[in-house]
């Protein structure tokens, strides 16, 4: 084992459950706040689903966007959820009973979502639609109150520079560090509080016959590390706090196979979703 902090980093990752998803092609995950067995899934469907660990269904919202699917969502401590409706600019809230109460509209492109320790909304967002792309793709990060209210905009670094492409996921570290993965970039961007770059994690490499890196979801955990899904090679990077490559978490050797959606619940699991073969996994690392 990996000692590290108050917890240790396991030598293998444990699967502790897997169900089909109820939803098609599911690329994306949130967590519940309250209840560390139950998780949101999105997909190419117009609607996201709450389950349970062996798939039941909890709940069941339908959304309206043009592709389908939210790029985006995050449950409150009050069981209200947020979600990104990316081709109508838009952030939606419903309320725990899951009815709609607000729409927040934005001039950008919204995708991922999260909470922020500050009490905050963190979301990504693109100048360009999903599909396009030209040398004016950019992205930023906005912090924004749950009315809507921007209070802080990231985009680039001290030199002037766009410090982000393609955004698509982004979570908050225990240091308040603003961790987002970057699709167009290739490279998961990690800026403090503030907004200055600390680091930028461009795939590791490990692996000789590795494609490039093409980051999907990713979340942190108790102990300040990063997990990162990358799809085109079957992987789970483990990062530290400080953007180290820890491991390999997740392969192809603990069966995994084109991870795409990620979260770690607060009990320290991690869940993957896997497009293709339209499962959800569960892994236990840290004990």
């Amino acid at each position: 084992m990996v000692v590290q902090g108050r917890k240790q980093i396991m030598k293998s990752a444990k699967e502790v459950a897997r169900f089909k998803s109820a939803i098609k092609q599911p690329i994306g995950l949130g967590c519940s706040r309250l209840n560390a067995d139950l998780i949101w899934i999105r997909g190419i469907e117009a609607k996201i689903k709450k389950v349970d660990m062996q798939g039941n269904e909890k709940a069941t919202v339908k959304t309206v966007t043009k592709v389908g699917r939210p790029s985006g969502l995050v449950e409150l401590d009050d069981e209200s959820i947020f979600f990104s409706d990316l081709d109508n600019k838009m952030v939606k809230r419903l309320s725990k009973d899951l009815q709609e109460e607000a729409e927040i509209r934005l001039d950008w492109y919204p995708m991922g979502l999260c909470l922020s320790r500050s009490g905050h909304i963190l979301l990504c967002a693109a100048f360009l639609p999903w599909q396009a792309t030209d040398a004016s793709d950019r992205g930023k990060v906005l912090r924004m109150s749950y009315n809507g209210v921007t209070l802080q905009e990231i985009m680039k670094d001290d030199e002037e520079k766009h410090l982000y492409c393609r955004p698509i996921c982004i979570s908050e570290n225990i240091n308040q560090d603003i961790c987002v993965s970057d699709t167009r970039r290739h490279s998961v961007t990690v800026v403090n509080r503030t907004g200055l770059l600390r680091f930028a994690y461009a795939g590791g490499g490990f692996h000789k016959d590795q494609e490039e890196f093409r980051p999907a979801e990713l979340d942190t955990d108790s102990i300040g590390n990063i997990a990162v899904s990358d799809h085109t090679n079957n992987l789970v990077h483990l990062l530290d706090i400080d953007g180290n490559l820890i491991k390999y978490l997740l392969t192809a050797k603990e069966g995994i196979s084109g991870p795409r959606g990620l979260k770690v619940d607060k009990e320290d699991r991690i869940w993957i979703t896997e497009e293709r073969t339209g499962y959800v996994k569960i892994f236990k690392y840290l004990e």
